[in-house]
């Protein structure tokens, strides 16, 4: 890894917040990665509002992308993302004693992927990655919370053959992996509500693809699938 040139720093200043970015570049590498804040308090408290805010609206996001080229084909893209998101406000309630509620909202996400693709095989491509997802989000009220996790995975592997300039073969597989718990939670009773599953997912394929002509091509292919919460192949 050989980060040696590294791009000017780009500031960036707007009414409502700020943002910066850099990159770094190699002979075969590149790094970048971004940041940005954003909070409506200051306008908010200037420019009159007809809702109450508890909590203005508050932004934090970043993102990086990693590229590098492997040996003579092959070439790793990576890309990260993380949000924060929180607000919080007093809206209209016609059951409530002063006829308002508080509502807040709280999101927090990170995501992550890393493709990698070469030649191999001489006639082959492959291309091979990962997902991860992770989100966590609070929606509270007055008298109850709605509490969500949700965990997302993916991989998948592809084996990419044009055996001439009329006919390729494609072929792989995949994983998908979800694992999603929610809790609903009120206040005033003693109702505590869970809905949890996990859901993975697994498939194999194959499809060919002949072009006929220049607008016309024809594709054939075959899936075998099977989603664990259901317990069920296709």
């Amino acid at each position: 890894l050989s980060l040696h040139d590294a791009l000017p720093i780009c500031l960036s200043i707007f009414p409502f917040g700020a943002g910066i970015n850099r990159t770094w570049k190699g002979d075969s590498t590149a790094f970048t990665i971004d940041m940005d804040y954003n909070n409506m308090l200051p306008y908010n408290s200037i420019v009159k509002q007809d809702i109450t805010w508890k909590h203005s609206p508050e932004t934090v996001q970043s993102t990086a992308m990693f590229r590098k080229k492997v040996g003579k084909t092959g070439f790793v893209k990576s890309f990260g993302s993380f949000s924060s998101n929180k607000l919080g406000l007093v809206l209209p309630e016609y059951n409530a004693y002063d006829g308002n509620t508080h509502f807040s909202l709280a999101d927090n996400n990170i995501y992550l992927n890393t493709v990698y693709t070469a030649t191999v095989l001489k006639q082959w491509s492959l291309k091979t990655g990962g997902s991860f997802n992770f989100d966590d989000e609070l929606i509270r009220f007055e008298h109850f919370s709605v509490n969500t996790h949700n965990r997302i995975a993916q991989l998948r592997v592809t084996l990419q053959n044009s055996i001439s300039d009329k006919l390729s073969v494609k072929t792989g597989g995949e994983f998908d992996y979800q694992n999603y718990n929610q809790q609903y939670i009120q206040q005033d009773s003693a109702i505590d509500y869970h809905l949890h599953y996990k859901s993975p997912i697994i498939a194999v394929f194959l499809e060919a693809e002949w072009k006929i002509n220049k607008r016309l091509f024809a594709r054939l292919g075959s899936r075998i699938e099977y989603a664990g919460l259901l317990d069920r192949k296709s």
